[in-house]
Formats: C-alpha cells, sequence, structure tokens
C-alpha cells in the first residue's frame, strides 16, 4: 500500500493561522474526506479500557493513526496499523484524541476521522494562575470538558463550588496560604459513564527560588513544518476574559526590536503560522497580564533553527547539511553565567540531537554539542534516501518559573539517485561492421560509474540498446547498417543516480550514386569536436591492403572514384577526422562494396590453322564477377558449333571432329553475376583459315 499511496500527486496540507486544538486538523478536514468508515466503541474511554474500532468503509490495505496531529499522508503511512483495537497511556490529564483511518478503493486513498476522549478518572480540563496568594482557577468549554456537572474542593473537602454545565466557562478566584490543597472533578448524570476512579487532590506549591507551575504560560514545543510554516505546542492558563489572555509575540532571531504581536488570546493547543521570512530564524514567547495588577507573567522564548542547506559531496561520499545555530540571547539579554543568573531567575540550557532517517525507517539519533550548526554525515549509502531533522531541547528558569521546550528543526531529505548527472561530453561514434560508441570519460564526476547504455534514435525518441560495465570496450549496435544512425550515451553511478543523456553523435553511412560516385551523410560522429576532413581508402581486393585514395574537405559529400584497375569489386570507406583537440580522434564509416561490371574481350576474326598464333579461341577481360556463364557459338545454319560453360573453356574451331569453314559466325554470352544480377551480350567472330 505505501508504494501505491507514494504515487499520488496530491499530499493535502493545510495552513492555519488559528488554534487548532487537540483535535488534529489536516487531512481530517479534507471536503473530500469523512467520518463515517468506522465505529468506534465508545467516544469517552476510562483508562484502563481498550478502545475497539469496526471498519464499515469496505476499502483495501485499511490502516489507523490513534493520536492523528495533522501529520501528512506520507507520514501517517509510515506509523499506520492495521489493529483494531488500542490502549491508550494515562498522560496525567485528559486528553480527545482523533484517530484517523486511511485505506484504498478503486486506486484512490480514502479518509475518515473520529474522535475520542481519553481520562484516566473524572478529572477536568483546567487551569490555575497563582499571584502572591490569589490564585484564579478556570474551567473552560472543551471538547474533554462533556460533564453534565462539576466542582472544586478546597483543603480537606469541606469547602466546595458546585457548577453546572451550562456555567462553563468557569472562573474562581480565591485568597489562600500556599501550599495550598484542592481538587477538581466533573460528574456525569448516568453513573455508568463516570470512571471508577476518583480525580485525586493537587497541591498548589509554595513561591521558591525556582517554581514549578503547571499552568504558567509555556511553549512546549516549536517545530518547523518547512521553511515557511512553523507550528507550536503551547500549554497555559485558560482565561474568560480575553482582554486579559495570553498574547503570543514573534522576533527574528538575535533582533529583539523586530517583536510582534502575531495571536491574541492563546490558550493551550497546537498554533500554525507562516514564516515572514524563510531565510531567518525566529523566537517566540507568551506574555499575559497578572491577575494581581503586578508584573506581567511571561514564558520562556522557544527558537526557531531552520535546517537552510543540505548537499551530498561526492568526493568524499558524504551528506553535509548546516543550520541556523540556536541563540545565545535571551530576548535580547546576555544571560548571565551560574551562579550570578540566581540574581534576574533567567537562565537556560540546551541540548542538541540529530535525527537520521534511511529509507524511512526507525530513524537514529547522533548526539551533538548544543553549539553545534552543522554535521558532515560520512560513508553514507548514496543509493538510500536520508532525511535529517534537528532537536533542541531548551530548559531552564524564567523569573524563577522553571520550564521545558523543544524546538525541532524544519525535515530535510537528499536522495541521491534521484539525481541527474551531468552528461559525458566526449564521446565518438565509428563503424566496423558495426557501429560501435566509444567514450573518453574526463572524471569530472568523482563516483564510480558501474553501468553504462547506448541509446539509438527511432522516430523523435532515443531508445536503449546497449549497456555494459567496462566502457573500455565500447557500446555497440548489432543492428544492420543501412543508413546513418545517432546515437546518445548515459551512465548509472555507485549510488544509482543517472546522467542526462549526452548530446548526440551520427555515423557516418557510405553509398554508392550511379556507377562510380560515392557519396555520404553529413552528420558529425563527434560531440566534442566539429569534422575537421575526410579521407577515402579503398582496400585491394586481392591483398586487402588499405590504401588512402584521396583527401577530402569537411564541406564535401561525394567523390568519383576511377574503378578501371578492379576486375571483380572494389571496397571503400571513409575516415571522418576531428577537428581542434580531436586531431587524433577518427570515425570510420561502413565499407561500400562496388560490384564490378564484366567486359568481355573476343578477337575479331579467329584464325584456327595450327600456325601456332591465333589458334584457340579463348575469353580474356573482367569476368570475376560472373558467378554462372554460358556462351554459345552459331554458324550461319544457326548450329552450335561450340559451348562455354565457363570463362575458362576455350576452342580450337572444330565441330564433330570437323574444321569448321572460314566466315561469319554469331556468339551469345549469358550469365548470372555475384551479386544476382543477369548478364547478356552478343556479337559476330569472323573465322579464317
Amino acid at each position: 500500500m505505501m508504494s501505491l499511496f507514494k504515487t499520488i500527486c496530491v499530499l493535502v496540507f493545510f495552513i492555519f493561522f488559528g488554534i487548532i486544538d487537540s483535535e488534529a486538523q489536516g487531512l481530517c478536514d479534507h471536503k473530500a474526506f469523512g467520518n463515517d468508515g468506522f465505529e468506534l466503541s465508545s467516544t469517552d474511554i476510562c483508562l484502563p479500557e481498550v478502545l475497539n474500532i469496526k471498519d464499515k468503509s469496505g476499502n483495501d490495505h485499511v490502516k489507523y493513526v490513534y493520536d492523528y496531529q495533522g501529520e501528512n499522508l506520507e507520514s501517517i503511512l509510515l506509523t499506520a496499523t492495521k489493529q483494531l483495537s488500542f490502549i491508550y497511556t494515562d498522560i496525567g490529564k485528559p486528553k480527545n484524541y482523533t484517530i484517523l483511518q486511511v485505506g484504498e478503493k478503486k486506486g484512490k486513498v480514502e479518509i475518515s476521522c473520529k474522535n475520542v476522549n481519553v481520562r484516566a478518572n473524572n478529572e477536568p480540563i483546567y487551569s490555575y494562575t497563582v499571584c502572591d496568594s490569589l490564585v484564579e482557577f478556570n474551567i473552560p468549554l472543551h471538547k474533554v470538558n462533556n460533564f453534565d456537572t462539576y466542582k472544586i474542593e478546597f483543603g480537606s473537602g469541606i469547602s466546595l463550588v458546585n457548577i453546572q454545565s451550562t456555567q462553563l466557562p468557569y472562573s474562581f478566584r480565591r485568597v489562600v496560604s500556599l501550599p495550598y490543597i484542592f481538587k477538581i472533578s466533573g460528574n456525569y448524570s448516568d453513573p455508568s459513564k463516570n470512571c471508577s476512579n476518583t480525580s485525586s487532590a493537587k497541591v498548589i506549591p509554595s513561591k521558591s527560588i525556582i517554581t514549578a507551575l503547571p499552568y504558567s504560560p509555556n511553549i512546549e514545543k516549536v517545530e518547523l513544518l518547512d521553511l515557511k510554516r512553523v507550528k507550536l505546542d503551547y500549554t497555559g492558563p485558560y482565561v474568560n476574559d480575553p482582554s486579559s489572555g495570553p498574547v503570543l509575540y514573534r522576533y527574528e532571531k538575535n533582533n529583539f526590536s523586530t517583536i510582534q504581536e502575531i495571536q491574541k488570546g492563546i490558550v493551550s493547543g497546537q498554533y500554525e503560522f507562516s514564516i515572514p521570512d524563510s531565510s531567518k530564524a525566529y523566537c517566540f514567547y507568551v506574555k499575559r497580564k497578572s491577575i494581581c495588577g503586578k508584573e506581567d507573567e511571561e514564558s520562556a522564548e522557544i527558537c526557531t533553527h531552520p535546517i537552510m542547506k543540505l548537499s551530498f559531496n561526492p568526493n568524499f561520499i558524504q551528506n553535509e547539511l548546516s543550520w541556523d545555530q540556536y541563540p545565545t540571547r535571551f530576548k535580547g539579554l546576555t544571560l548571565l553565567p551560574f551562579p550570578l543568573a540566581i540574581l534576574n531567575g533567567i537562565s537556560f540550557n540546551t541540548s542538541q540531537v540529530l535525527k537520521v532517517i534511511v529509507e524511512n525507517l526507525n530513524p537514529s539519533s547522533i548526539m551533538l554539542s548544543s553549539s553545534t550548526f552543522n554535521y558532515f554525515h560520512k560513508s553514507v549509502d548514496c543509493s538510500k534516501k536520508y532525511c535529517y531533522q534537528t532537536e533542541q531541547v531548551i530548559s531552564g528558569t524564567y523569573k524563577y518559573v522553571s520550564y521545558y521546550g523543544r524546538s525541532i528543526s524544519n525535515k530535510v531529505c537528499i536522495d541521491q539517485s534521484q539525481t541527474i548527472l551531468p552528461p559525458i561530453t566526449n564521446l565518438l561514434v565509428t563503424t566496423n561492421k558495426q557501429n560501435y560508441v566509444y567514450v573518453e570519460d574526463d572524471k569530472s564526476w568523482p563516483l564510480r560509474k558501474e553501468n553504462w547504455f547506448l541509446y539509438k534514435q527511432t522516430g523523435s525518441n532515443f531508445t536503449k540498446i546497449d549497456s555494459t560495465s567496462n566502457i573500455a570496450l565500447g557500446l555497440k549496435d548489432s543492428s544492420i547498417l543501412n543508413k546513418s544512425e545517432n546515437y546518445k550515451v548515459g551512465f548509472v553511478d555507485q549510488c544509482n543516480s543517472r546522467s542526462a543523456l549526452s548530446d548526440s553523435v551520427s555515423s557516418v553511412f557510405l553509398n554508392f550514386q550511379g556507377q562510380n560516385t560515392i557519396n555520404w551523410t553529413p552528420g558529425n560522429p563527434f560531440s566534442a569536436d566539429s569534422i575537421g576532413g575526410y579521407e577515402l581508402f579503398l582496400k585491394d581486393e586481392k591483398t586487402k591492403v588499405q590504401l588512402k585514395v584521396e583527401e577530402l574537405d569537411s564541406s564535401k559529400r561525394k567523390t568519383e572514384v576511377d574503378l578501371g584497375p578492379f576486375e571483380e569489386f572494389a571496397t571503400f570507406y571513409l575516415k571522418a577526422k576531428a577537428s581542434g583537440h580531436g586531431i587524433n580522434k577518427f570515425s570510420n564509416s561502413n565499407d561500400i562494396l562496388l560490384p564490378i561490371s564484366p567486359v568481355i574481350y573476343l578477337p575479331d576474326v579467329f584464325t584456327p590453322n595450327k600456325d601456332g598464333e591465333n589458334d584457340i579461341l579463348k575469353i580474356n577481360g573482367k569476368v570475376l564477377m560472373f558467378k554462372d556463364f554460358q556462351m554459345q557459338i552459331f554458324n550461319r545454319f544457326g548450329e552450335v558449333v561450340a559451348n562455354f560453360n565457363d570463362v575458362n573453356d576455350t576452342w580450337d574451331g572444330v565441330y564433330k571432329n570437323n574444321e569448321v569453314v572460314s566466315g561469319l559466325y554469331i556468339y551469345k554470352v549469358s550469365g548470372i553475376l555475384k551479386n544476382g544480377e543477369k548478364f547478356s551480350n552478343a556479337g559476330v567472330l569472323e573465322i579464317m583459315r
């Protein structure tokens, strides 16, 4: 299923400029998808109750994500499971989870989503804020807060505040002495819906040098979805009065003067925002008015640290990445060294880890110094896809309140096998019975080339016809030579990266025109040079020695040859010479075999008088082209007086043991040549005694 889904051209992404809340968005908000693909055993789970799912979709390859948080399709396919039951882990507070079903129907992705409330007891979502001895409790409207009634118990449980669901959101202030014990719980009118475990009492701690307040404004996570989008996980107090609600601020790293308000009334949840300048890092923090009129309450800042560069270095076979270094200033301030930091209550510690994902498998982690901003991943298997993401863990105190957060960079990936490499630039095509293409590798690409491929033009396209791992042997076109051909060459290196195809080269094809004219095609057999000229060669039909017949200008396309000295065949080929730096490079054409037309010589007068001269009639001339031969001599009565069945036959002028009389005789020659052509000729022969 995974490989099928990865072929989908469009992955659904959304950018939100408001609250995402604990109910995930993303694919679940796509109008093309619904929520009727499955049923839940319950929409409210009391731990350790098991959640069961019944599939109703009818889809193929159905899987589930039990805590979907807006990831894209590729990510959920890596984590989705086939199991139809799930037990959630107690995270210490109730949560509304999104369950996503993914499947396939007729080659298309189908998505369905539902939500479930998971709680360990009947404790609702709430928050409290402390200012000196004043405490403000808030119970918000929230998907998890679906109880019929609520109550707040103080101290030993003697003092109670009872709240109806219609009163939400509810806010209550009380002056107390710290530390202070309280308990908040919800209740359903239907007893069967209540959890068997009761909510436990909580303690608001006394103020100390370092205080942990669970509902102080805190940015738990800043994650770059890409260089233009960031997602924030924020926890903090709920408020009924938006004017007193927390405000989210942003500024450019190390430039506090660029501070901007980007979200008012922020409450616990997830948020997505656009990044103004993708080449810069930004810091975020939250501020709210104090409930007792004192100094504003602020969170610590969490900053982005985008990965700006990822590249493959072929010289060392390593992936090289660099990112924006996490800031060492805090809201524009230079931090005091410990223990002086106790004077203003501001401190922070950072640790950094690089996560590496190979071929979408489980990530591995590499611990780095917090000040590191680049990494060379050596000895990678460059045929595989590598993804990287850095994570900074930031912790410390801000105005004596402890905080903890994470900054996660954008995820960057490199798949060298998908990189198109520069083409080979120096090749030539030459002919030796078949066309061969040879490459001069300039070694500009340092990695080992595993295979070479020869492509031949067919119509408007180039089709692969040969391959080799040893380019010194050349690449061969085994097809029959009947015209000039165009070729390109490509290669695959040890990373399985393919090169772009080279410029094309064209074989020189030689042909004959008429009886003694040779012409040839104009294409260039050299990719890096032009043609400097031609040389015409003759292969001697007896000795096979190659003799240069003529040198020709590069503009020439035909020449005439003298066939007089040849009796049977004349074999020619053309050699193209490269110009410029390739003066020692040559490309041969095909051999062209010119058949020599037979020429028969007979004497005009034949004198078989036994005087030792001209007594035997024999055939002379260019007769080696005959495959079958016959010559007949006729007297004036039409009788055949002599019959030749071979060019080497002779006649002494005797017919039926008698010398033929003087006079005129007719001869007729017929035959079949070695190239299959028919031959015929006739003439008059005079016999004198």
